[in-house]
């Protein structure tokens, strides 16, 4: 427990609270109810931290995963899978785990009803990254406001200070800019937005998965083949897999796609 001598101030106060006859019954079902909250997010954030250590130490082979490169996942095209015997997929995470504090180490969902609302006549969605204590949140823009993306059933307004908070001193958006800076001395900002095409949504669909899964990882190669023809190697991006909402290892199905070419273009981010 970090801060056990607060929480016996919180326990107290309710419970004095309580004695001097200022909780009725509905106030404590408040409180309960809020707590309640709390606890889902929490047991949900240990799932998905458990999801994400699954995925990178399991042999992909085993697994009978098919990786892609985005640029080579055409689905519903002729999609080219990537060699089998590579390494350079596990390389993305495995930098991320090496270099960030693991409680980032953690997957994003994108449920398909809230995925049906993006894509409705888009080819291609842009997600923010924001932040809100140590929890990365996948966001859109619609009319000046910011919608959660991740984890929720249904667009969420956030507070807009979310996405400050990211490139703030204490956020993660400000740990991966000297990381990337250490490595590249022009590159002085990392990613803050990325770009999902709806052939990822098409692929959701099609495959009868309830999920897309996003774990956190780092670009690890010097790979041109992009609009901007420059290399994105040491630049923050994930992982897309697909699977169940229950952020089981064992639900994920199929196909996983590592990422470098839907990151922003250099000076938009």
């Amino acid at each position: 427990m970090k801060n056990p001598e607060k929480l016996n101030l919180i326990l107290e106060l309710i419970q004095d609270e309580y004695e001097n006859e200022k909780l009725d019954l509905e106030q404590l079902q408040v409180i309960i109810e809020l707590c309640k909250t709390f606890q889902v997010k929490e047991e949900m954030n240990i799932k998905r931290y458990k999801q994400y250590q699954s995925f990178f130490n399991n042999n992909k082979d085993s697994r009978n995963f098919q990786f892609f490169d985005m640029d080579d996942f055409k689905y519903p095209g002729a999609s080219t899978p990537f060699p089998q015997d590579s390494t350079l997929p596990m390389e993305f995470m495995g930098e991320f785990k090496e270099e960030f504090p693991d409680i980032y180490e953690k997957t994003s969902h994108i449920f398909l009803g809230v995925a049906e609302q993006l894509f409705n006549n888009k080819d291609k969605i842009i997600v923010y990254l924001a932040q809100t204590r140590s929890e990365v949140v996948l966001c859109v823009l619609i009319n000046d406001e910011y919608y959660q993306i991740n984890d929720v059933r249904e667009l969420t307004k956030i507070d807009p200070i979310w996405v400050s908070n990211f490139e703030a001193p204490a956020g993660l958006g400000a740990s991966l800019d000297k990381y990337l800076n250490d490595r590249r001395k022009d590159k002085p900002k990392n990613t803050r937005k990325f770009e999902i095409t709806k052939n990822v949504y098409t692929y959701l669909k099609d495959e009868n998965q309830e999920a897309i899964i996003l774990f956190p990882a780092i670009c690890m190669d010097n790979d041109t083949n992009n609009p901007s023809k420059e290399s994105y190697k040491y630049r923050y991006t994930y992982m897309i897999s697909f699977g169940d909402e229950t952020s089981d290892f064992n639900d994920l199905r199929g196909a996983v796609i590592f990422d470098r070419n839907g990151l922003c273009p250099p000076g938009t981010c």
